[in-house]
């Protein structure tokens, strides 16, 4: 099966057993079967995974593991990577992106480089379009970070890879040819721990420096926490992906390249 088969099938499967997806397949079992019980059960699930009070519990888990580094501490390295999802999408001309709430991902990586933590910035991200290789996210941020003042000499942007495993395959091809081993990686906090395995994977000796940080630590709970709502239904999802992609790569590592 080939890259570009595996990848939507991988992502379908994926969906089917998230929050709404379980939803979803218990609401329908109840209608076959007309069972009162599995709709109430359905129900319950989905106020459950989508109140924030529960979502950002469960994103927690994953940020605690990366608590917020100082940049003055830290370490030097020979290169600082930005992972894609920051972008929604891009053109070239006029240049323009669209951001999500994970853009500081690039703004942190720039500010890695200016203060001289790493010589480059390495960029990477998909195509948007998994049919039709246009301006990628990685170009989009190159143009970004070249605009800001960043070198040009001093960026790499990546081929468009269309998950992390992919981002890491071709990070460590990028290194090879560079001679580079030592990077400075710049994620959203709830993936950093799946992203750091799998760069690791490839021999790379990964710095991890977290941003994005979906959750207020120590706010005090309100009445609107145990509200359902979009944003907490996106944490507890979001979430659920990074947990079931551990427990992917832990049964089938990935291969070294």
């Amino acid at each position: 099966m080939t890259l570009f088969l595996f990848l939507p099938v991988r992502k379908l499967a994926t969906a089917a057993i998230l929050p709404l997806g379980i939803a979803v397949w218990l609401l329908l079992l109840a209608t076959l079967a007309r069972k009162r019980l599995l709709s109430g059960a359905a129900l319950l699930w989905i106020y459950l995974t989508s109140i924030p009070a529960v979502g950002d519990r469960v994103i927690g888990v994953l940020e605690d593991l990366h608590p917020p580094v100082n940049l003055a501490q830290l370490p030097e390295a020979e290169a600082a990577l930005v992972l894609g999802g920051g972008a929604a999408d891009a053109r070239k001309e006029p240049p323009a992106i669209e951001s999500t709430e994970a853009a500081d991902r690039l703004e942190q990586g720039i500010r890695v480089v200016e203060v001289g933590k790493a010589p480059r910035l390495v960029l990477s991200g998909s195509s948007f379009y998994w049919t039709q290789p246009r301006y990628s996210e990685a170009e989009a941020m190159w143009d970004a970070a070249a605009a800001r003042g960043i070198p040009p000499e001093s960026l790499i942007a990546l081929p468009p890879s269309e998950n992390t495993e992919a981002e890491a395959f071709a990070m460590a091809q990028a290194a090879r040819e560079r001679g580079l081993r030592r990077i400075i990686l710049v994620t959203s906090a709830f993936h950093m721990t799946r992203a750091a395995l799998l760069f690791r994977r490839q021999g790379l000796d990964v710095i991890p420096f977290p941003t994005d940080y979906r959750r207020v630590k120590d706010r005090p709970a309100r009445l609107l926490d145990f509200l359902p709502s979009a944003a907490g239904l996106g944490n507890t999802e979001t979430a659920m992906k990074e947990f079931y992609g551990l427990l992917y790569y832990r049964l089938f590592p990935p291969d070294r390249r």
